[in-house]
């Protein structure tokens, strides 16, 4: 894959990404409503899990991470940071699903624990797209627009 197919690839994941990620942030504001909302809510986040497994897996099995190592090889220690940020932020997302799936209608403090623990996530994400494009940039000279 060249650096552009690559870039270009990273960049239209991040997008997607950003989209579903504002659709969480919206929720995450709101206060808690009924069963309908919560599943609904549910529903949302499920998508934008999916998404993100997606998204990093692409990330680790594709073509990115290797071809960084392949470029500069003095970086592998900065890519394995990423995967390891990868399986945390995962495990975050998987066990934030656990919890919202386990949550009940009008358990309001229960809401307010998962959007500590939703913004939480979602600063770490950001801050994981942030250093992967400060990367990316250093490696390829591209920006993927993920630390906007």
């Amino acid at each position: 894959m060249t650096d552009a197919q690559i870039s270009q690839q990273l960049r239209e994941e991040y997008a997607k990404l950003k989209v579903l990620a504002g659709r969480v942030r919206e929720w995450v504001g709101r206060p808690m409503g009924d069963g309908a909302w919560l599943a609904e809510y549910r529903k949302t986040f499920e998508h934008f899990r999916a998404h993100l497994h997606k998204q990093l897996a692409l990330e680790e099995a594709g073509d990115f991470l290797p071809h960084v190592v392949a470029r500069r090889p003095t970086l592998s220690r900065e890519v394995d940071h990423l995967r390891e940020e990868h399986r945390e932020i995962l495990s975050m997302a998987d066990e934030m699903y656990t919890e919202l799936n386990q949550l009940q209608p009008g358990n309001t403090a229960g809401w307010e624990d998962c959007r500590l623990r939703l913004r939480h996530l979602l600063s770490a994400i950001d801050h994981h797209g942030r250093t992967e494009n400060n990367l990316v940039v250093s490696v390829f000279g591209i920006d993927i627009g993920a630390g906007d």
